[in-house]
């Protein structure tokens, strides 16, 4: 028996069917199953056993999400399978036992593919890519060996202004990859991922995917693949490349090998993912601020050297370093060889403090990052004055967040003058050359060389 199953939120897709649901253990229930996958791309779903269960564990021992499994037919006939279901809550009702699931992915088989249709048919990958905005008819990528065709979807003009107004989370387009096979490889996975984050750097908001389709060319659907674990955020406008779909296609392959050869040695999908995040219109600006800062200061740590002196020979001197500082202090504050005064003594003399002296500062440090940008020197001034006032505003944020609220329009100000050091930073490491918007000067167009 299936009961109303109410999603919260917009679905993109609804499946319902009989299946099994085996615990992490190996205990196998049978029952009804309803799911969706969320326009964030989120997994959300019921599953209403058949008969009595015991009470099933959400949690191992150590308070993480245990994984399920689900095999099942859909009521048109498709197999459901997921090994990366997890219990949320549960319900036990005068009409039976159900739980509430999550799930990290989900895939569909609407039917099985044969030798002879690998040898005959030719594949397309299809993925549904949220909250990307483009002017033109479509964006072609050439990267890493892929031919890529980002389209627009169905109804797309009606979605983007509704993102425009609520600042929601919608597919807006699909990107379309020729195969060799029926089967989608992690290669061409890594690949759409690193086209996803260019093109949200470009356009100022979280680009991602958070489904693909095999299809039989040029439209017959064989098999989905639901990634409930897609990182999402609301929409925003605050744009670095024109929204035109040659500006953004030239940005993608320009920029592309830059960053597939940096992305590991210098975390760029963690400094734009908090850059990104920083660029949500609705949060708290202080708050936005705060997160610039951090995706900074994660990238000056693996640009540029943590100390003045060679780190080796300085952890090598560093007990005598650590003893030399003890009796400087001791010979003028005899009073810290008391005993209560011993736990001032050795936090003040502490190795990690005493090798901390020759450390380089953050301001310094992205400083340095600036003047390795090679630009001219008017534009250097200006970025490192931006340094300067960033980390006093930082310094305001960390004490007292409020005061500088209260700031308003200066407090906006000051975020635009961030961003665009950012943007400048990014741009310089991805070694881009070519147009980009400056915010913090009304989104003039301006020419990076």
């Amino acid at each position: 028996m299936m009961y109303k199953f109410d999603v919260p939120g917009k679905s993109l897709r609804e499946y319902k069917g009989i299946g099994t649901l085996i615990t992490p253990c190996g205990t196998q229930y049978e029952g009804g199953f309803e799911c969706a996958q969320l326009a964030d791309g989120r997994i959300f779903g019921k599953f209403y056993f058949k008969d009595l269960v015991q009470n099933l564990p959400m949690l191992d021992p150590e308070g993480r999400f245990l994984h399920y499994t689900l095999k099942g037919v859909t009521i048109q006939g498709w197999d459901v399978w997921s090994d990366t279901l997890y219990i949320v809550k549960r319900t036990y009702a005068d009409r039976g036992a159900e739980i509430v699931f999550h799930a990290v992915n989900m895939e569909i088989t609407l039917f099985e593919l044969s030798s002879e249709d690998n040898n005959s048919s030719i594949y397309l990958a299809r993925f549904g890519l949220v909250n990307l905005k483009f002017d033109g008819d479509r964006i072609d990528l050439d990267v890493n060996g892929y031919k890529i065709s980002v389209n627009r979807v169905d109804g797309y003009e009606k979605i983007i202004e509704s993102l425009k107004t609520y600042g929601g989370i919608e597919v807006t387009c699909e990107a379309f990859v020729k195969l060799k096979s029926d089967e989608v490889t992690e290669h061409l996975l890594s690949t759409i991922q690193d086209v996803c984050v260019l093109l949200s750097l470009a356009s100022g908001t979280r680009v991602n995917w958070v489904y693909y389709d095999v299809l039989i060319a040029p439209n017959l659907p064989a098999r989905s693949y639901l990634f409930g674990d897609a990182i999402t955020l609301p929409f925003s406008t605050c744009r670095l490349i024109l929204s035109l779909s040659n500006k953004l296609a030239q940005f993608v392959n320009q920029t592309f090998d830059a960053y597939k050869a940096k992305k590991d040695g210098y975390k760029l999908y963690s400094v734009i993912a908090m850059y990104l995040t920083a660029k949500i219109p609705h949060l708290f600006v202080g708050s936005r601020i705060l997160l610039i800062s951090q995706a900074l200061e994660a990238l000056k740590s693996l640009i540029t050297p943590d100390y003045m002196l060679d780190e080796i020979k300085l952890d090598e001197k560093l007990e005598a370093l650590v003893e030399g500082t003890r009796q400087i202090w001791l010979e003028s504050f005899p009073e810290l060889n008391e005993s209560g005064k011993k736990g001032v003594l050795n936090a003040i003399t502490g190795r990690n403090k005493v090798k901390g002296l020759a450390r380089f500062s953050y301001a310094h440090r992205l400083k340095n990052i600036v003047i390795s940008l090679e630009l001219p020197k008017e534009h250097e001034k200006e970025l490192q004055k931006r340094i300067e006032r960033l980390v006093k505003v930082r310094d305001v944020l960390t004490h007292n967040a409020s005061a500088y609220e209260k700031a308003g329009a200066e407090a906006h100000h000051d975020f635009a003058r961030f961003v665009n050091l950012t943007d400048i930073i990014l741009l310089k490491v991805l070694e881009y050359k070519g147009e980009y918007l400056d915010c913090s000067d009304d989104y003039a167009a301006k020419i990076l060389e």
